[in-house]
C-alpha cells in the first residue's frame, strides 16, 4: 500500500506527571524513515490552601498550579474579607521538586465586641467602646467609675454585686469587696463592716456597700465570638 504523501495527525498521549513539550504532530509520510519523536517535561503540582486556623476548614477552595519540575515559583497570600493572615506553612518560593510543594496559609477570623456601660434603670449608655481582635481571642474588660453611680452586674453571668438581706452573707461579701483594691482607703473601710452590721436597716447596709464599691473596679475575662458581639456592664445611681 502506497503511503507516501499521506497526511498524519498525532495526538500526544497523557502521561502521568509529564507534559507534552514539542515534536512534529502533523505532516506527510515520506520514503525516508518516518520515526516521529515527541518530547515531554516532568511536571509537579503546587497546592495552595487557605485555612481557618481555629476550625481547620478551608475558607476558599485549594488552588493547584502545575509547572515543570525545577522551574522557579513564587506565591503570595490572598486577602480574604473578614480574615487576617495568622501564619504560613511551606515554602512560598523556590524551585519546584518532583514531590511537589504544599503551601498552607492560616487565617484568623476577625471579631469585635461592643462594650456598653449602662444605667440599669434608664438604659442610658454612660459610655461605650469597641474592642477589635479575632475569634477565640481572650480579652479582659474592665468596669469604669462614673460619678454618682455604683457597679451592679455584667451580662455575662448576671452576677450581682453583693446586696443580701442576711447579715452574715452581707458581711462576707463586703469583705470580698474591700479586698478588690489593696489601697489604704479600702483597708480602712474594713473597720466599718462590723459597725454597719449592727443595724437591721437594709438600706443602711446597701448605702455602705455602695460606698465601698464606689472606688472598686471589676474585671471580666471573656472570649471573642465570631462577628459582632455586645457586652454590657450595668451601673445604678446611688
Amino acid at each position: 500500500m502506497d503511503i507516501v504523501g499521506k497526511e498524519y495527525n498525532i495526538i500526544p498521549k497523557n502521561i502521568k506527571n509529564y507534559q507534552y513539550n514539542s515534536g512534529t504532530l502533523n505532516g506527510k509520510m515520506t520514503l525516508e524513515n518516518n520515526q516521529i519523536k515527541l518530547y515531554y517535561d516532568e511536571v509537579s503540582n503546587i497546592n495552595i490552601s487557605y485555612v481557618d486556623y481555629l476550625t481547620g476548614k478551608n475558607i476558599i477552595p485549594t488552588k493547584t498550579i502545575t509547572k515543570t519540575v525545577n522551574s522557579e515559583y513564587s506565591e503570595k497570600e490572598k486577602e480574604i474579607f473578614g480574615y487576617d493572615l495568622f501564619e504560613t506553612k511551606g515554602n512560598t518560593e523556590g524551585k519546584l521538586t518532583s514531590e511537589g510543594i504544599n503551601i498552607v496559609y492560616y487565617y484568623n477570623k476577625k471579631a469585635n465586641i461592643l462594650i456598653k456601660h449602662v444605667d440599669i434603670d434608664t438604659n442610658k449608655i454612660l459610655d461605650s467602646e469597641i474592642l477589635y481582635g479575632h475569634e477565640a481571642d481572650k480579652v479582659t474588660i474592665k468596669s469604669k467609675k462614673f460619678e454618682g453611680y455604683v457597679l451592679k452586674y455584667d451580662n455575662k453571668d448576671n452576677k450581682k454585686i453583693p446586696n443580701s438581706t442576711k447579715k452574715e452573707k452581707t458581711k462576707e461579701k463586703m469583705k470580698n469587696i474591700v479586698s478588690i483594691n489593696n489601697n489604704e482607703e479600702n483597708k480602712s473601710n474594713s473597720n466599718i463592716i462590723d459597725e454597719i452590721l449592727e443595724t437591721d436597716e437594709i438600706v443602711e447596709i446597701e448605702e455602705e456597700t455602695n460606698s465601698l464599691l464606689d472606688n472598686s473596679f471589676q474585671e471580666y475575662d471573656i472570649v471573642m465570638g465570631c462577628g459582632n458581639t455586645e457586652y454590657i456592664i450595668y451601673y445604678k445611681k446611688r
